[in-house]
This record gives structure tokens, sequence and C-alpha cells, in this order.
């Protein structure tokens, strides 16, 4: 029988580079776990995105640039994202709003609330309407 990869979990490796857009090809993928690594560059969310079993994204604590794609949860939608600790910049995409479509599917965001025009913008967030929001300090993100 064929064996299917369902979880890369390489957190503080040192890893260096940018996310590959190759990691498409791992179509049973369900969990990307690279937290805690220097990886530079943006976000490849059409490539992690185009995933179908992908569920849970942890891409905290690296020097990421750009913005969070929206691209990133189609066609399955995501259960856990955490991007805090980078350097991340822009609105939070508009489908990732838990009333887009009249339904709620991030039910773990961790992400740094920008305090500035220049970061993150977490306000359509709406951390109150998930399970949990965990560096989000804004007004905003509070229960």
């Amino acid at each position: 029988s064929k064996s299917k990869l369902v979880e890369i979990h390489l957190p503080s490796n040192n890893i260096t580079g940018k996310i590959p857009s190759e990691l498409s090809l791992l179509t049973n993928l369900e969990t990307l776990f690279l937290s805690k690594n220097k990886l530079s560059g943006t976000i490849p969310a059409t490539a992690l995105g185009s995933m179908p079993a992908l569920s849970s994204i942890y891409l905290d604590d690296n020097s990421l640039t750009g913005k969070v794609d929206g691209a990133l949860r189609d066609p399955a939608p995501l259960s856990s994202l955490f991007v805090q600790g980078n350097q991340l910049k822009g609105e939070w995409p508009r489908n990732f709003d838990s009333g887009f479509g009249g339904t709620s599917y991030l039910s773990h965001i961790g992400a740094d609330c920008g305090s500035s025009s220049d970061d993150l913008n977490l306000s359509r967030c709406k951390c109150d309407k998930v399970n949990s929001c965990f560096t989000c300090k804004a007004q905003y993100c509070r229960k």
C-alpha cells in the first residue's frame, strides 16, 4: 500500500530560506508545522491553499513578510492558522471573516494584531467568535 505523509513537524530546526511551493505536491498533508525557524519571504498562499487536506498551518516565529492571503483557505477550510512572530502586514482576508458565507471555520488563530497602519490588521478576525486568538491584544480581538 502507498504511504501517505499527513504531517510535517519541524519546529525549532533553524530551517532557512523560503517555504517551497512544491509542498503543494503533498496532497494528503493535513498539518504543516514549521514554527520557530528562520524562514523568510512570503507565505506561498496559492500553493498551500491548493492542498485539499491541509487544515492546520503553523508558521509562527519566523521572518516571513508580505500579507496573509485569502488563497490559503481554498479548497479546504483551515481550522488552525498560526502566523504570529513574523513581519506580516495588510488586511486580514475578507474570506477569513467568520461571518463570510455564514460559517466559521477557523477555530484557532495565532496572529499579531497590528497597532499601526503598516502592521497586520486583524479587525476582520472576529476572534470573539472563534475558540482562541492567542496573541491578539486589540479590542476587536478580545473575547
